[in-house]
């Protein structure tokens, strides 16, 4: 399958980045990296992003929570490998924002990632304005 936007194959596309370690057990019975996992290695990037804006939002009266998730894998992964996850910033609406994300080893680029992530109420559990502060957060970090 085709990206329909290369540019996220770049590694200076990205504004907010992490690092992370292939771990053995991240391998799944074809010897590379389980495609569940590379999930797991875009959830902590987005988490450490919404951690940095908005820190424990899920204590708080309103955070975001996750409302879609596409990846397209590019490339294997496989142990023992380092990586940096990247984070950009698509889209900030009035209730929800899109971002993008890439996983790279060096400068292959083994996945990328779209998610949408509305901010609901923990009270009502239904989508609410994103507060100002919040929103220039984001703007500034991703």
């Amino acid at each position: 399958m085709a990206n329909e936007h290369p540019e996220r194959e770049q590694i200076a596309y990205y504004k907010h980045w992490i690092d992370e370690t292939v771990r053995f057990h991240d391998l799944d019975a074809y010897n590379h990296v389980n495609n569940n996992v590379i999930g797991i290695y875009f959830e902590t990037a987005r988490m450490t992003l919404l951690e940095e804006v908005h820190p424990k939002g899920w204590t708080t009266d309103a955070h975001f929570v996750l409302a879609k998730n596409t990846i397209l894998f590019l490339n294997e992964l496989r142990y023992p490998n380092r990586i940096r996850v990247g984070q950009r910033l698509l889209r900030l609406g009035e209730t929800s924002m899109t971002s993008c994300g890439g996983i790279f080893y060096g400068n292959t680029c083994v996945a990328v990632g779209e998610t949408v992530s509305v901010w609901i109420g923990n009270a009502s559990r239904r989508p609410e304005k994103i507060p100002e502060h919040i929103r220039a957060a984001i703007e500034r970090k991703a």
